[in-house]
């Protein structure tokens, strides 16, 4: 049940806050399975049920513009530092399983839109951008067209992105990002 989702999502909330304390900040990313049903994560304002209580469970983390953009798209970024920005992807919005995404395949919530913005300002600020996510893109179960979007924009700022890191597989696993045809890198 949505219900279900939520008090699942508390529990570990509660326990990362439990082991790590309150002094250490923790940014996490949804996965597919926080959707009820599975998967399902409608466009915005579909899935505020979930998004909205999540943010209240990680509001000590999150500073309010942050809270803001993940209240509507499950999506958000934070620079904890001078110097360093996480970027956290509601990668469910490439999940091929999400039947949503008949409606709008390519960025159903405007969160690569925002993305390119957030990244042009890190670039303008001399930020360091470390990526969160749960599918990675590239998977099966990430669109293509989405993946190929992503990889773009990923091409465009490789100077300043320096990791990211994804779930969903559950492997230990890397993939190498190739510079697009024509580029001088």
């Amino acid at each position: 049940t949505k219900e279900g989702q939520i008090s699942a999502t508390q529990y570990v909330t509660d326990s990362l806050k439990a082991v790590f304390g309150k002094n250490t900040p923790i940014y996490g990313a949804l996965g597919n399975h926080e959707g009820y049903p599975v998967n399902i994560f409608a466009p915005p304002p579909g899935t505020e049920w979930l998004y909205m209580p999540v943010s209240q469970q990680w509001a000590q983390w999150l500073p309010e513009e942050a809270r803001l953009t993940f209240e509507y798209g499950g999506y958000y970024t934070v620079s904890p530092e001078k110097g360093l920005r996480f970027i956290s992807l509601n990668m469910n919005y490439c999940n091929s399983g999400n039947f949503w995404l008949f409606v709008n395949e390519n960025d159903p919530a405007g969160e690569l839109e925002w993305m390119v913005k957030v990244l042009q300002q890190a670039e303008d600020n001399n930020e360091k951008v470390f990526i969160l996510g749960h599918i990675p893109p590239g998977n099966s179960d990430c669109l293509q067209d989405w993946s190929n979007l992503f990889h773009q924009i990923v091409n465009r700022y490789e100077d300043i992105i320096m990791g990211q890191f994804y779930g969903h597989t559950h492997d230990d696993s890397f993939e190498v990002f190739y510079t697009t045809e024509g580029s001088v890198k």
